[in-house]
């Protein structure tokens, strides 16, 4: 493995020199540092190696990879992971893979020659976790997986899906609901089916039957909301209440309803997931299940730093945090004549 006294060799400059060029913060003549970089990529010089040498082995610098920062979730997210470090003196990267797995992997391999001391990864496609893991443990990088809990030899912290949909919907039944339409997002991501598991067993425990009548798989965006909740409504026997796996498909939800003449509560009742900022905003407010976005990334950078400084046990630690659900005007009771 390629040392910096190698790369300072062949570049035919000091190792201190090497350390300015790596460095994003320091400046350094553009043919110096062009020389640097080809040694760096002749010798396939990993510079987090440099970091492992510096005086006290840290640069005080952590990365975070999140699918698609779009997605109001991400940022409040983002926002409170940055506190948290920040608190701890660290800097923050963020990586946005926009939903492109290529691009996602991207990410990972750059941060592996990146100078950071640590990743919080939350990946676009569980299948994908386990190889991006494993680059950055082969990169000696630390890791956390957020909103994610797989047996990958890392902390997971996560939140509470099953318990959250299962609420949702156990609530709406004991409200009068016995057609409950839950428009499921992306099967492939893992806290998805998890809500999907919370929303069944409620069923199961309240003998609903006839509920598959009413499950939308793979409801991609506001628009496949609003055209399913349209369809929904055209029949004989329409849902009296929606479920929708994100708050911000619930925007469609909405359009539906008004499209097709019906009011919110009075002839349909809503109810979301994860009480992003506008949720309370919305006409009328959404009832929601809170995702404790705070306590994940105070939890998640903890967990972070444990390992960094290599105070964490052995042991990998699956932390899952509870939400709780919040009730505003979208739901009510079923009227005796709806539907």
């Amino acid at each position: 493995m390629a040392t910096i006294k190698d790369v300072a060799k062949l570049a035919g400059v000091s190792t201190s020199t090497v350390s300015r060029a790596l460095s994003r913060k320091v400046r350094v003549e553009d043919a110096t540092r062009e020389k640097v970089l080809e040694a760096v990529a002749r010798l396939d010089y990993h510079p987090n190696s440099l970091a492992r040498g510096l005086r006290d082995g840290f640069t005080r610098t952590l990365a975070m990879v999140i699918p698609e920062i779009t997605n109001p979730f991400f940022p409040k997210l983002v926002q409170c992971v940055e506190k948290r470090a920040d608190e701890r003196g660290y800097s923050l990267i963020l990586c946005d893979s926009g939903g492109n797995p290529a691009r996602e992997k991207r990410h990972i391999e750059e941060l592996r020659s990146d100078r950071v001391d640590g990743v919080l990864f939350i990946g676009i496609n569980d299948c994908d976790c386990a190889e991006r893991i494993a680059l950055l443990r082969d990169g000696g990088i630390p890791a956390v997986l957020v909103n994610r809990s797989f047996d990958l030899g890392v902390d997971c912290v996560t939140n509470d899906n099953r318990r959250g949909a299962r609420e949702i919907v156990a609530r709406l039944i004991r409200m009068g609901h016995r057609r409950i339409a839950c428009l499921v997002m992306a099967p492939e991501s893992q806290h998805y089916r998890q809500r999907l598991e919370g929303c069944l067993q409620a069923f199961a425990e309240n003998g609903i039957d006839g509920y598959q009548q009413y499950l939308v798989p793979d409801v991609r965006g506001i628009d496949d909301a609003y055209r399913a909740t349209r369809r929904l409504l055209e029949r004989r026997e329409r849902p009296t209440a929606f479920f929708a796996f994100v708050d911000i498909i619930a925007f469609g939800v909405y359009s539906g309803i008004y499209g097709n003449g019906l009011s919110i509560p009075d002839d349909v009742s809503v109810a979301g997931f994860d009480d992003i900022a506008t949720s309370q905003h919305m006409s009328p407010p959404l009832t929601t299940y809170k995702h404790p976005v705070e306590r994940i990334a105070e939890t998640a950078v903890e967990r972070l730093m444990r390992r960094i400084q290599r105070r964490a046990g052995a042991e990998p630690a699956r932390i899952e945090i509870r939400g709780r659900l919040i009730v505003r005007p979208s739901i009510r009771r079923v009227r005796e004549c709806a539907g």
